[in-house]
């Protein structure tokens, strides 16, 4: 048995999320007050968001049970969703309640949640490198060529 607070690194670790097991290739462990081990909350949320990017990207029919994970991850209701997409609340509605919602469909709400959850990051850094642009050219220095 582990001591409270004690780290420890574990290698597949099986993660239940979205109706799916997913496996963590590693993750640092700790022990919780009955010597169990627990997952770190931070840990958790960058899993969550990593195994979101991976929904998002997956190119086939979203499941009902990602499409919640999606919803609860983001906070998003079905109602904004209905509002971005132009469609009425009850369409949203009958897509949640499906096994498989169809492709086309999956297609528009991997884009608006990806965007949700991962376009404001992709915003602000555009909106750094720009200023940085900007700065650049208002001293007179050379632009820096980003790597590639």
């Amino acid at each position: 048995m582990s001591k409270k607070g004690e780290e420890r690194i574990e290698s597949q670790y099986r993660l239940d999320l979205a109706g799916r097991i997913w496996i963590i290739p590693e993750i640092r462990l700790h022990a919780d007050v009955n010597g169990d081990k627990t997952i770190q909350e931070a840990d958790l949320e960058r899993s969550k968001l990593s195994i979101a990017n991976w929904i998002c990207h997956e190119d086939c029919e979203m499941r009902a049970a990602e499409f919640e994970f999606l919803c609860e991850l983001s906070q998003t209701s079905y109602k904004e969703i209905a509002t971005y997409l132009h469609k009425d609340k009850s369409t949203v509605s009958r897509w949640a309640n499906k096994q498989h919602i169809d492709y086309a469909e999956s297609r528009l709400l991997k884009d608006f949640f990806w965007r949700k959850l991962f376009g404001e990051l992709n915003r602000l850094k555009d909106e750094l490198a720009g200023r940085r642009e900007s700065t650049e050219r208002s001293k007179g220095l050379p632009p820096i060529s980003s790597a590639s």
